[in-house]
């Protein structure tokens, strides 16, 4: 059975990432939310739990399920409403979040020296290991 749970100051995947699409729990609707912890969470799990990429792509799942015509709304206020509007809102937040996504710096690392001792011993020197913490022995263990 699914779960729905959102918590605003929780820091869990999927309360980060209900509050970026936003998603927001209510318990009297049925359902009470768009998406399931559980589909947040597979979502999350292909895109390394980074919130704004699953985020970015939830929100085109529901721009491609929100689709145009359908809902039609005016007030002579000048307020009007369309579902036609709603997978451009979906798909215009997706690209706000891959664009966030794309701008908090991340450490790459891109290459390794694989040392492996005659007792197979992982000696490798990783980037970032100073030349007098690396064991010049092949029995020496860092």
């Amino acid at each position: 059975m699914p779960t729905y749970t959102y918590d605003h100051a929780g820091s869990s995947i999927v309360d980060l990432v209900r509050g970026l699409i936003p998603d927001r729990v209510d318990v009297a609707k049925t359902p009470p939310a768009k998406f399931s912890n559980e589909e947040i969470s597979r979502i999350a799990g292909i895109n390394t739990n980074d919130p704004f990429l699953t985020a970015a792509c939830l929100c085109e799942v529901l721009a491609t399920e929100s689709t145009p015509g359908g809902i039609s709304f005016s007030v002579s206020s000048g307020v009007s409403v369309s579902k036609g509007s709603i997978p451009s809102n979906y798909l215009a937040r997706a690209r706000q979040l891959r664009e966030t996504a794309r701008s908090i710096p991340c450490e790459i690392i891109t290459s390794v020296a694989y040392k492996i001792s005659h007792y197979g011993e992982d000696l490798s020197r990783y980037i970032g290991d100073s030349e007098d913490t690396v064991g010049n022995s092949d029995d020496e263990v860092l």
